[in-house]
């Protein structure tokens, strides 16, 4: 159990400590809802429809205090910028800004969905969209991940899984 946290401990600093530059390869699959609010997402987040394993590229890139995670799936990129903030974790795109509480299970971490703000100002939680990600540790360098979003009436609208393993990083 000990040696499974330090994994964890370890591979947690690698993807949020924003100091070094890591590289991830791996497969996702994904299911959308349907809707107008639905098809608005799905042009934000740039994730293709994709029932089969496709692969996926992620470079996590320290830059002056914030994090870079360049995201391609299936060759459609998703970057976005992110940092550690008063405990939550902060991804922001354009004008529209994510944040969650992470917290520690047994064998990863999740994310849970607290605000989201657009031109930085609180949107109300019942007129949301809700993330929310699981990540469990495989391995130091591989875990398994399941991403869903969901409408502000509970609707899905994506859903993204997969597996992502380091390939290298600056030492």
């Amino acid at each position: 159990m000990g040696e499974s946290k330090d994994k964890l401990a370890q591979l947690f600093e690698l993807i949020h400590g924003g100091n070094k530059e890591v590289h991830l390869k791996g497969t996702f699959q994904s299911e959308r809802g349907i809707g107008p609010v639905n098809y608005f997402f799905w042009l934000f987040m740039a994730i293709p429809k994709s029932k089969e394993k496709s692969g996926f590229t992620l470079e996590i890139i320290p830059n002056n205090g914030k994090i870079q995670w360049r995201r391609k799936f299936a060759k459609k990129r998703f970057w976005t910028q992110t940092k550690m903030e008063n405990g939550l974790f902060i991804e922001r795109k354009g004008l529209i800004q994510f944040e969650f509480e992470i917290k520690q299970i047994e064998e990863g971490w999740t994310y849970n969905f607290k605000r989201l703000k657009f031109l930085r100002i609180d949107i109300p939680s019942w007129l949301s969209v809700k993330p929310t990600a699981v990540n469990k540790v495989i391995s130091e360098t591989k875990w398994e991940f399941e991403v869903k979003t969901t409408s502000p009436f509970g609707s899905q609208i994506l859903k993204y899984w997969g597996t992502a393993e380091i390939q290298n990083r600056e030492e």
